[in-house]
């Protein structure tokens, strides 16, 4: 392969990536309570979201049914994707974030940064066996 071509293409592509950030393309809007309970309620039927903890990059949230079931709310590109929970559930406190490690291993781990105190909380929550 020629120089030339090579200096070329990672030009444009580095070119498109940046017109790409300017535009701000590809990143949806930030996730706030209301919004992450709709989504939640939307994506299982049946269910109805009665709170949220949306995490700093509002990227991903924690939502909790009038019931005691929990989803988890996630960006996945520009669209939203959700998991119910199933408890126990491994989740892990690290500073002021929340990991938590669902059992569908294609949706994989998530990192919430919701603050100590509010991560533990939601930590205990998910580890307590509630739907076991």
């Amino acid at each position: 392969m020629n120089w030339l071509t090579l200096a070329g293409s990672l030009a444009a592509v580095l070119v498109t990536a940046g017109l790409v950030k300017l535009l701000g393309l590809g990143r949806g809007d930030a996730l706030d309570a209301a919004t992450a309970c709709r989504l939640a309620g939307d994506a299982h039927v049946g269910h109805r979201f009665v709170a949220a903890a949306i995490a700093r990059d509002g990227r991903s949230a924690l939502v909790e049914g009038g019931a005691g079931e929990i989803a988890l709310v996630r960006a996945h590109g520009d669209k939203w994707v959700t998991r119910l929970l199933a408890r126990p559930l491994a989740a892990r406190v690290e500073g002021d974030a929340l990991i938590i490690a669902p059992r569908e291993t294609m949706f994989g781990a998530t990192t919430l940064t919701l603050g100590a105190a509010e991560a533990a909380r939601w930590a205990a929550k998910l580890q307590d066996g509630a739907d076991a």
